[in-house]
């Protein structure tokens, strides 16, 4: 089982971090994973693909919508 928890207040996490830890020997596992809310997008242009080099995206896209 899984239990995800959003906090935005330090003193709360610490709170719930010290009470969880005092669980870790029932076989608690505790998994930390910050997320950053302004990344929203995903830049793609970093990524050269040799395939895709010679394909223009609007024509590409324009012609998978057509298949529709």
């Amino acid at each position: 089982m899984q239990l995800i928890i959003n906090m935005n207040d330090k003193n709360l996490y610490e709170k719930v971090i010290w009470f969880l830890n005092n669980l870790k020997g029932n076989g608690l596992e505790i998994i930390e994973k910050e997320e950053k809310n302004d990344a929203k997008e995903i830049d793609f242009s970093a990524f050269k693909i040799e395939s895709f080099k010679g394909v223009d995206g609007v024509a590409y896209q324009k012609e998978i919508r057509d298949e529709w």
